[in-house]
């Protein structure tokens, strides 16, 4: 833009303009005169790489914001991928572990009903044989019993006989000494 083409924009700008901002336009005209193109050509240029810059910048923090959602969104997926698979496994672990809780307590039944099977034959043959013990125990006792009854009464006849033989001699060692007696008087 030349000099001539700019004043009448200007002219035609300072018509829309309130009257501070015009006073503001003929200070800087004064002090800037003809480089004011110059300087307005520069601030374009400035400009317009400015915007060329900030679209690059634009373009590639966009390019590089999808790579990064695209990245991001892989990984989750790969992430959900990953813990599915653990939570299949975990959920496979837990139904085996499952299973071999169930099979323990099946088995810990059974050997309880094993064993208080066991208990019960175990008890049954003890008294059984604690009656066996019992009967023979008693049967021996009214043999000893009856044995000692037995003995008594021996005894008791060797006894009597005894004091038969002893009455008996004492009888005669009576007799006897009667005898001597008469015998003596005699």
């Amino acid at each position: 833009m030349t000099d001539k083409e700019s004043k009448p924009n200007k002219q035609a700008d300072r018509l829309n303009v309130d009257p501070e901002t015009e006073r503001i336009s003929k200070i800087r005209d004064i002090l800037f005169g003809n480089n004011m193109s110059e300087y307005e050509e520069r601030f374009n240029s400035l400009e317009e790489r400015m915007n060329n810059s900030f679209r690059s910048l634009n373009k590639e923090l966009t390019t590089k914001g999808e790579a990064l959602e695209l990245y991001a969104k892989q990984e989750f997926q790969s992430l959900i991928g990953e813990m599915k698979k653990e939570h299949a496994d975990r959920c496979s672990e837990t139904e085996k572990l499952r299973k071999d809780v169930d099979d323990l307590l099946k088995q810990l039944h059974k050997n309880s009903e094993e064993q208080a099977t066991t208990m019960r034959e175990m008890r049954d043959v003890f008294l059984q044989q604690l009656k066996n013990t019992s009967k023979e125990f008693q049967d021996s006792l009214m043999e000893m019993k009856l044995e000692l009854k037995k003995q008594l009464a021996e005894i008791q006849l060797a006894k009597m006989d005894r004091n038969t033989l002893a009455a008996m001699l004492t009888e005669m060692a009576y007799t006897l000494s009667n005898r001597k007696e008469e015998n003596t008087r005699e």
